[in-house]
Parts: structure tokens; sequence; C-alpha cells
């Protein structure tokens, strides 16, 4: 009579004698031959075969280059066996039986196969994620989303497995490629840094101080070549450990951390820059460079006004920046990872030392003489970036210190004849940037829109429409200073603006 067949024991037995093997053939020390039948057991018929010095190597170079192929294997269990599927046939104590066998099994590999196993991990990310954007954006691909989140799930499992231990086999990786190809490396860049976010932020209230080797890591992904992936996803990954661990970072390490943080947030002013063209030799006079595009082109962005949308409304969620995008072009996502992180950024970073105002200064201006032409410019091709650009005056904007790197752009483009062209939501951002503007100790903000309302332009070469034209244009701005202003803000300026208005 034949014994009846348990999935649950082939699985098991199908992943310790694969263990078994890989483990042998890499070198690691393996006792445990239970779950092999006498005939199957390695030890009986290891004894009958003669081995050399290099079959062992050959055999373990083989086992390294499987093991992108033996993960996915085991990501494609992991995630089947789900414990919160609805309607599953799994029991949930035979779930937690088979994945603690994975998580045993992977963590043999990792002992002594840091950067072997960290590559597999990487490809096995790096595979997932480019299926993901071959797909239309309309798709959900649930079967790539699951192996990506139980890539994280298993490593967060792992015993003695710590973000340390990735960092560290991630850098050397990284050392590992400098004789490959630029495309490749940069490829496994983007790879490392994404699947290190996302690693981090599934540990969203652990504290990691891990900065000494975190910042060999962002040296090294910061030369001139690197995508502009790289630039986005290190100040990610920055903002968040900040953010989790502030005082974290020794005193001898701040200087550091400042510089490395000031270098990749001066990358993303350059691509900001990026798209922007000079339009008179005489002076400094940028615009930014809208070119005629495909249909698809605008239904593209369009879409990314959208996502914009979507991430406004939800603080939790994060648009995925990768290569190649099809959502949003380089400046836009600049922008918006500007707008998300930078303030809060140097603020942290700098508030423990007495340089604030000297290095974050001329930053921010030379940062908003790059933004200030997004804002000016108003067709349909650049409102997503006019969306953004506003979102980050704004922030920027929140913090006093900051007033005179941004005051004299806002209050000249107040005055701009498209100032009201936008869409409410971007309107209602203005408001709050117009607000901070005028909210001073002293009244001279106000006081200069006063003047400059009272300046209009009239003479022989402007006829009395023209000039009715202009007072007419101040009036709805000066209005809308006073919308924006605080309640009884400008009560103790009545007389001047009854004057004003007459």
């Amino acid at each position: 009579q034949l014994s009846s067949f348990d999935a649950i024991d082939y699985i098991i037995d199908l992943i310790q004698r694969l263990s078994y093997i890989c483990n042998y053939c890499i070198g690691n020390t393996v006792h445990n031959t239970q779950h092999f039948t006498q005939t199957l057991c390695p030890q009986h018929w290891i004894k009958r075969i003669k081995i050399n010095t290099n079959d062992l190597s050959d055999a373990r170079q083989s086992i390294l280059n499987k093991l992108p192929l033996i993960l996915s294997s085991l990501l494609f269990i992991w995630k089947t066996l789900s414990i919160n599927q609805i309607n599953s046939i799994w029991l949930a104590k035979n779930i937690k039986l088979i994945r603690d066998k994975i998580i045993e099994f992977i963590s043999s590999l990792t002992k002594s196969n840091g950067v072997s196993f960290l590559r597999a991990i990487i490809l096995c990310w790096g595979e997932r994620k480019q299926q993901q954007q071959q797909q239309k954006p309309s798709i959900i691909q649930r079967d790539n989303v699951n192996e990506i989140q139980a890539l994280i799930d298993i490593l967060m499992n792992i015993n003695n497995y710590t973000t340390n231990d990735i960092i560290y086999n991630m850098n050397k990786l990284l050392r590992n490629l400098s004789t490959t190809n630029n495309k490749k490396k940069q490829n496994y860049i983007v790879w490392c840094l994404q699947f290190l976010l996302a690693y981090l932020e599934q540990q969203k209230n652990v504290s990691i101080d891990c900065w000494s080797i975190l910042a060999i890591m962002f040296k090294e992904c910061l030369s001139p070549s690197m995508s502009s992936s790289v630039t986005f996803l290190i100040i990610r990954i920055l903002s968040f450990y900040v953010k989790q661990s502030p005082f974290m970072v020794e005193k001898r390490d701040l200087k550091d951390l400042q510089d490395v943080t000031i270098k990749v947030l001066e990358n993303c002013n350059t691509i900001v820059a990026s798209s922007l063209e000079q339009t008179n030799w005489l002076r400094k006079n940028l615009q930014v460079r809208i070119t005629q595009s495909e249909p698809n082109t605008q239904r593209i962005t369009t879409d990314s006004f959208n996502e914009l949308d979507r991430s406004l409304n939800n603080e939790n969620t994060s648009l995925d920046f990768d290569d190649n995008s099809q959502s949003m072009n380089s400046s836009l996502i600049a922008l918006t990872i500007l707008a998300e992180h930078i303030t809060k950024l140097l603020d942290i970073i700098y508030n423990l030392t007495d340089e604030k105002d000297r290095i974050i200064g001329p930053y921010l201006q030379n940062l908003v003489n790059n933004v200030m032409p997004y804002v000016r410019i108003h067709v349909s091709l650049n409102v997503p970036s006019y969306r953004s650009a506003s979102i980050l005056l704004l922030n920027i904007s929140q913090y006093s210190y900051t007033k005179k790197t941004w005051k004299k752009e806002v209050f000249e483009h107040l005055f701009d004849i498209g100032f009201f062209q936008v869409d409410l939501l971007t309107l209602n951002l203005w408001k709050i940037i117009i607000s901070n503007m005028i909210t001073d100790e002293k009244p001279t903000s106000f006081r200069d829109v006063m003047n400059r309302i009272n300046a209009v332009q009239t003479g022989l070469l402007f006829s009395k429409e023209q000039e009715y034209e202009q007072r007419v244009m101040l009036i709805k701005r000066f209005a809308f200073v006073i919308y924006s202003s605080e309640k009884d803000q400008c009560n103790r300026h009545l007389p001047d603006i009854l004057e004003c208005i007459a």
C-alpha cells in the first residue's frame, strides 16, 4: 500500500536537500542529512568519486552563479504561501514551517558568502523592477509586487543579518564592479539604492547607526557619470536616515554628512537646471525649454500631474522613481524630490552647527534662481513642473531664515502678468507663500507691496486705457495680498490701504 503524499513534507525535503547541496558546494559545514534517503545521501555517493581542488572550485562558482535562480524559486514559494491570502489551502502552521526552512536555508548562505548572496538579492530585485517598468501603468503586477515584498521580508527575518551587514556587502559589491561597463554598474547602483531604501522604510521605527559605511557607498555613487536616479535615491535615503536618527551621527562624522548632503543636493539642482536655457546672452535670463512633443507625451504629462495630486493628498504615498520613467522628466522629478525632502533635510543636518546661514543661503539662492523659471511659464506641458516648483517654494518659505533667498523673486513674480493663470490648488499654494512673505516683525514687505501699487507707469507713451489696465492688475494683486494675510493683520495699514485704492 502506497503511503499518502504530503505536499508540505515534499516541499520541506526539497528545500533541505537544496540547502545541503548548496552549502556543501560552497564549502559550508553541513552535518544534518536526515532528510536524504540512503541512496541520495551525499555522504553515500561522494565517497565513490574522486574530487580534486579544481572540482570543488568549479562547484562553488557554479552554485554562486545559480544563486539568483535559487533565490527566485524560494521567493516564488514564499509569496505563494501567503498567510493573509483569502481561501488559502495552506494552514498557518504549515506556512510558518516552510518559511522557517527557507529562512534557515538563506541564513546559511549569508555566513561566508555575503557579497555573492547580496548580488543574488540585487539581481532578483532588478529583474522584477525591470518587469514592472515594461508593463503599462494601468496593469498591476501582483506577482512582482509580492515577490519584491517577499525579498524584503526574508531578509528582515534572517537572524544576525543587520542593516550594517547589507550596506557593507553592497560596498564590496560595487567596488567589485569597477571593471564592468558603466551601464551595468549604474544598473547595479540604482538597484542597490532602491532595495536599501525599501528595506529601510520597512523598519519605520528602528533607529539606525550606520553612517560611516553609508557615507562610503554614497561617495562611490556620487560620481559625475551617474544617472539622475542615483541622485534622487540618495536624497530619499538621506532624508529617511536623518529623520530616523538625527542625533546618532558622531561629531567627527557630521562634517562628512553635511558635505555629502550638499553635494547630492547640488547635483539635484543641476538636474532642475537641465531643462532651462539662456535667452539673453547679455544677462542671465533663464527660461524653461519647451519642445513640441508627440501626442502621447501630453498624455504622460497629464498622468504625472495626477500622480502629483495623489502624492499631495496622501502623505504616505511616494512616487516610484525608476530609470527610464515614462511618467515625468528628470527636471520634474528633481523638483518633486526637492519639494518633499530638502527643507527638513537641511534644517536637521545644519541645526547642529552655526554655519546654517553661510552654507544653506548660497545654495538656496542658486536653487530659487533655477526654480523661478518654472513658475513663470504657463503652458499645459509645464503644469506639473509649475506645481512642484510652487510646492518647493512653499516649503522653503516656511523657514524664516531662508526669506532673503526667495523674497525678491517671489515679490517680482506676484506682479507678473501671468500670476493668476494657474489652477486653484496651485493658487492656494501661492496664498501661503505670499502670506509667509508679508508676515514679518517689520512691516516692510507689506509697505513694499503698497509702494508697488502706487507705481503706475504714466506719460506720453502710455494711454489712459493702458494706465487703467495697470491699475486693475495692481489692485487684483493687492487684494490677493490682503486675502493671503492673517486675520486683522492689515488693520494698522487701513488708512494707507484706503489712500492707495483711492
